[in-house]
C-alpha cells in the first residue's frame, strides 16, 4: 500500500493495543474492551477500501477476527419502505460477524431532516454496534462528512473510536502507484513517462477539483495505455508499452472525462 504512513502507524497502534488486551486477559487481569470501530475520511481513490480490507485480514491473522469483509453502501443499508431498513442492517452484521463491516460513502446516511430511512439506518447501525462489538465497523466518507454524521447521532459518535484522515496523493505517490501497476505486469516504461503522467494528473486536478480520483486516476491512465498497446499487438506489433500508447490514452481520457468508474482497490 503506497503512502498513508500516518494511517499505517495508527493501525499498528490499534493492533498493538488489541494484542495487549489479549495478553492481560490471558494473565487474568482486568480489561476494559476498547472500541474498534473507525471512520476513514478522505477524497476518492486514497485507499480507504484497501485499508479496510487489510484491517480485516490482519485481525484474522492475529487471531482477533474471522477475516470476513462485507462492503455496503446506501442501497444495501436503506430499504424502500418503513421497517425494511433494520432487517437489512441486521443481515449485514450477520454476514460480517467477527470481521469488518465497511460502510462506503457513509455521507449518504446524512439525515437532512426529511430522510427518515437514513435516520433509521443510522439508529440500526448504532444498536448493532453496541450488541455485536466483535464486528468492527469502518465508515468511509469524503472530507467533512464524517464530522457531520457523528454530530447527527450522539450514539454513533460514542461508538466510533477514531477518525483517520486519508490525504490526497501528490504526484510522487501517484507516480509510484503507476509504476507499480507496470512492474506487477512486467512492463518497462518508456522515457519521459513521468512527465506525461504529471501533466495528466495536473489537468485532471484542475478539471475535477475535489472529485479528483487520486489512485483511481493512475489506474485509469495505466489501463488506458495497456488498451492502446493491445490494439497494436492485434496488428502484429510487439507487446511493449511505448510513449504513443500513453499519449493516446491520456488524450482519450481527457477528451471524455465523464463520470469516473470506481476501480477495485481504490
Amino acid at each position: 500500500m503506497v503512502g498513508l504512513e500516518e494511517v499505517k502507524q495508527t493501525l499498528r497502534r490499534r493492533l498493538a493495543a488489541a494484542a495487549l488486551e489479549d495478553h492481560r486477559r490471558q494473565r487474568g487481569l482486568k480489561v476494559e474492551p476498547a472500541c474498534r470501530n473507525m471512520a476513514f475520511s478522505g477524497p476518492p481513490g486514497t485507499g480507504k477500501s484497501v485499508t479496510a480490507r487489510l484491517a480485516a485480514r490482519i485481525l484474522r491473522e492475529e487471531g482477533r477476527g474471522t477475516g470476513r469483509f462485507v462492503e455496503a453502501g446506501r442501497e444495501q443499508l436503506i430499504g424502500s419502505y418503513l421497517g425494511q431498513t433494520s432487517p437489512m442492517v441486521a443481515e449485514l452484521f450477520q454476514r460480517a460477524k467477527g470481521g469488518v463491516l465497511f460502510i462506503d460513502e457513509a455521507g449518504a446516511l446524512l439525515d437532512d431532516g426529511q430522510d427518515i430511512y437514513a435516520a433509521e439506518a443510522v439508529n440500526a447501525l448504532v444498536r448493532h454496534m453496541e450488541l455485536e462489538p466483535e464486528t468492527t465497523v469502518i465508515f468511509a466518507t469524503y472530507p467533512g462528512e464524517m464530522e457531520r454524521l457523528l454530530a447527527s447521532n450522539p450514539g454513533l459518535s460514542s461508538r466510533v473510536a477514531q477518525v483517520l484522515d486519508f490525504p490526497g496523493y501528490d504526484d510522487g505517490i501517484l507516480w509510484d502507484i503507476f509504476q507499480g501497476f507496470a512492474r506487477r505486469e512486467g512492463y518497462a516504461l518508456p522515457e519521459v513517462t513521468r512527465e506525461l503522467c504529471d501533466a495528466f494528473f495536473a489537468e485532471l486536478r484542475q478539471r475535477k477539483g475535489e472529485r479528483f480520483g487520486n489512485g483511481r486516476e493512475a489506474r485509469r491512465l495505466y489501463q488506458g495505455a495497456v488498451e492502446e498497446m493491445a490494439l497494436r499487438v492485434l496488428e502484429g506489433q510487439e507487446e511493449v508499452l511505448v510513449l504513443a500508447d500513453l499519449e493516446e490514452a491520456s488524450k482519450r481520457l481527457l477528451a471524455q472525462p465523464g463520470k469516473e468508474r470506481r476501480s477495485i482497490g481504490f
